[in-house]
């Protein structure tokens, strides 16, 4: 066999696993108006807050897809729920601002297409806003029962990763239905937005004291936080935490404090049902689970996110390997330094990851898998709990909440540093690695 057909098999291989090249330009800079390369700005921005990505990455993003179009200077503002943008050969500013965030993995994913191709030039700029105003419009893939079940499956499996045991495991799923069907209400009716969070955080409390206080083994909290994991702000403190380490001063600032505000909400809930009902009386540790039950939460964890947040097709064994890698790292990693810092390496392994696999065909985009890593690494959660101990029993000292920072500020510095060293390396892989790996063989 010559050297030339022994490469060839790995170089074929290669093509055939992963995505497609994105096509060529569809035009020079500078053929489409100022008008609608405004536009298309616009709308790209408003969408990529609206599924949650920082506002740094935003800007760097909408820098990156005005050079395709234009020559001409592009200036922007980007804020957490507002964007301006303006083409300096442009008559006017666009802005848009929104309300309307999602949780959505499959708007995640279709909106990260559409910024792909623009980013490489690929579509034209009405063609893009008419895509995300579809991505928009897109219906849920499962209905409101199944939303709910999932929201009790990722119940289930974040309630494995803080408390394992047998006996709590029926209370995960209760609660997780009642904290599941709390935010389908708030999704019907709009009016119980602004107290979604706290009474979803007494109803659970409630229930949690009345039928299952002897479930938990460290404490009540243990059983709540879990149910409220789709109103735990983890996610946005984490972001805000990266918008403030990259500059952005007043997005990260009102992040934090978006953030802070949820906590107090959910602590302000979880305190008035105990104020209600009582503590509840000491109880017999129940029996713990095995060190595998770390692995079975990693894969109920995913399947329930799967559902909960509408993932796209074939996506499930991504999210499983997703989370299972930072979650796993960070669990390795605890044994080396402190706890509240853990989450800095399963970040940071979990970004070049993402943008490795995301190159697969069947693999989802990677801000699909990054957004399902940020729910798994649970800063919210000891967040949660290290303010509702403050607010039901006054019994948490400064250096307890001062650990909850550290923890979300680890995972932000996780994934900045990973971002700037395999930004370059996913590129390099997705143009050049079936060369690189023809010539390795």
């Amino acid at each position: 066999m010559t050297t030339g057909e022994a490469g060839g098999w790995p170089r074929r291989l290669w093509r055939a696993v992963r995505k497609e090249e994105l096509p060529p330009p569809v035009a020079p800079p500078d053929t489409f108006s100022a008008d609608e390369i405004a536009v298309m700005l616009r709308s790209l921005g408003i969408a990529m807050l609206e599924v949650g990505q920082p506002t740094n990455m935003v800007s760097a993003r909408l820098v990156l897809i005005a050079s395709r179009y234009t020559t001409s200077t592009v200036r922007l503002a980007v804020l957490p729920t507002v964007i301006m943008v303006k083409v300096d050969n442009g008559p006017a500013t666009e802005v848009d601002e929104s309300n309307q965030a999602t949780v959505r993995l499959d708007q995640a994913g279709a909106i990260s297409d559409v910024v792909q191709l623009a980013e490489a030039g690929a579509i034209a700029p009405g063609d893009a806003v008419a895509a995300v105003t579809a991505v928009r419009e897109l219906p849920s893939r499962f209905g409101s029962a199944t939303t709910i079940f999932g929201h009790a499956m990722a119940t289930i499996g974040f309630g494995l990763m803080l408390n394992p045991t047998w006996k709590a495991l029926l209370a995960y799923a209760v609660l997780g239905a009642v904290g599941g069907l709390a935010l389908a209400i708030g999704r019907q009716f709009s009016w119980f937005g602004p107290i979604q969070a706290t009474v979803s955080a007494f109803l659970v409390s409630f229930l949690a004291i009345d039928f299952f206080a002897g479930a938990a083994n460290e404490g009540l909290l243990r059983i709540i936080a879990p149910p409220l994991i789709a109103l735990l702000p983890g996610f946005s403190l984490t972001t805000g935490a990266i918008e403030l380490a990259s500059g952005q001063m007043i997005a990260g600032a009102s992040r934090l404090v978006y953030g802070v505000a949820q906590l107090m909400l959910l602590a302000a809930g979880v305190a008035l049902g105990v104020r209600l009902v009582g503590l509840p009386s000491p109880h017999q540790p129940s029996a713990a689970m095995g060190e595998w039950s770390l692995y079975l939460a990693i894969v109920v964890m995913a399947i329930g996110m799967y559902l909960y947040l509408s993932a796209p097709r074939g996506s499930l064994i991504w999210l499983v390997m997703g989370l299972g890698v930072a979650v796993i790292a960070q669990d390795l990693s605890g044994m080396f330094v402190d706890q509240a810092m853990s989450g800095a390496l399963g970040a940071f392994i979990a970004v070049p990851f993402a943008m490795f696999a995301s190159g697969f065909r069947s693999a989802p985009p990677r801000m699909v898998m990054l957004l399902t890593v940020f729910w798994g690494l649970v800063p919210g959660a000891l967040s949660f709990i290290r303010f509702t101990q403050r607010a039901a029993s006054d019994t948490v000292s400064v250096s307890t909440l001062a650990d909850t920072g550290v923890a979300i500020f680890a995972i932000a510095l996780g994934t900045l540093i990973g971002f700037s060293l395999f930004r370059r390396l996913a590129t390099s892989v997705r143009t050049q690695g079936a060369v690189a790996l023809g010539n390795a063989v």
